[in-house]
């Protein structure tokens, strides 16, 4: 293939070339890490929500309230970092999101005051926002094979993986410290070691090659653009499956969330029990992603997805 000017083309960067086999082992070791501990830092208020209550002397309906602001501060966050993504780097915006998200649990360990840890985890949900949507480019700027379902759904995967991580933790230290000290000593410890991933990351993750061409590749005008006419079909999968996404997370977060104080509360169970069912609960969910991702790549998305649902 030759350019405009007759000389040879450059050959395209892609998933497939760009990368030494380290470098390609590297960046997947560090997406599958980053969804991993996101999902473990964005389930730190769910587990122990009674035990926070407690320490803070609220209602679980206030510290319901810091789970939503925690929330739709990650809404922001992924626009933020998403741009940053674009503009600066995967790499950067990988360790900063991860070191700020993680600061913002060490910190929060110590605070006595609601009103500083609603703020606290108002900024580490901005940081969490920006995670998934940099984690899935660096997966996609360097995954080559074509199975892309089997690649998203161990994404997710790592997802449910981290809440059962935290739970872990945070049963063990609640379990030996007691409500208050537990709760606080796992913030700290998740914090600590989500902060030693940034640092590694800062020194060892290799920057898209994929993004890299793209930011040298001439810019081509508005009038030299071609127009891609607006596929029909296109459109209305993409809403169909912008709901589907929508009501899955809906629910599969409500549970997450609110699981464990049900258990707790309503039903009555002790710590040892309600961790032992979400446990269960969680290992299956990890095992239907994959199984779902899996099946995508055999049978189509659309029978995988109307089966999933």
């Amino acid at each position: 293939m030759t350019s405009e000017t007759g000389r040879p083309a450059p050959a395209a960067v892609t998933a497939a070339s760009a990368y030494t086999p380290r470098e390609r082992k590297l960046i997947l070791t560090f997406a599958i890490i980053g969804a991993l501990i996101e999902s473990m830092e964005l389930n730190l208020l769910s587990f122990p929500l009674r035990d926070l209550a407690g320490s803070f002397a609220v209602t679980n309906q206030a510290v319901v309230g810091v789970i939503t602001l925690q929330s739709i501060a990650s809404i922001a966050g992924g626009f933020l970092f998403g741009w940053l993504a674009d503009r600066r780097g995967r790499r950067l915006t990988y360790v900063a999101f991860t070191a700020l998200y993680s600061i913002s649990a060490v910190v929060g360990g110590f605070i006595t005051d609601f009103g500083v840890f609603t703020a606290s985890r108002a900024v580490a949900g901005l940081a969490m926002g920006g995670a998934f949507g940099v984690i899935f480019a660096m997966f996609a700027e360097s995954w080559r094979s074509p199975k892309r379902g089997l690649m998203g759904s161990v994404l997710q995967g790592m997802f449910i993986a981290g809440t059962l991580i935290t739970q872990l933790v945070l049963y063990i230290t609640i379990s030996l410290l007691g409500s208050d000290s537990g709760w606080r000593v796992g913030f700290v410890g998740i914090g600590v070691g989500c902060l030693l991933i940034a640092g590694t990351a800062a020194i060892w993750l290799p920057e898209s090659k994929v993004w890299q061409a793209a930011g040298s590749a001439p810019a081509r005008s508005a009038e030299g653009a071609a127009r891609v006419p607006v596929d029909a079909a296109l459109v209305r999968g993409g809403l169909f499956l912008t709901l589907c996404t929508t009501g899955v997370f809906a629910a599969s977060y409500s549970y997450i969330t609110f699981a464990p104080t049900f258990l707790r509360e309503v039903a009555g169970a002790s710590l040892t029990t309600s961790t032992l069912v979400l446990t269960v609960g969680t290992l299956l969910g990890i095992a239907s992603y994959l199984v779902a991702g899996a099946l995508s790549d055999r049978v189509g998305r659309r029978r995988a997805t109307l089966g999933a649902c």
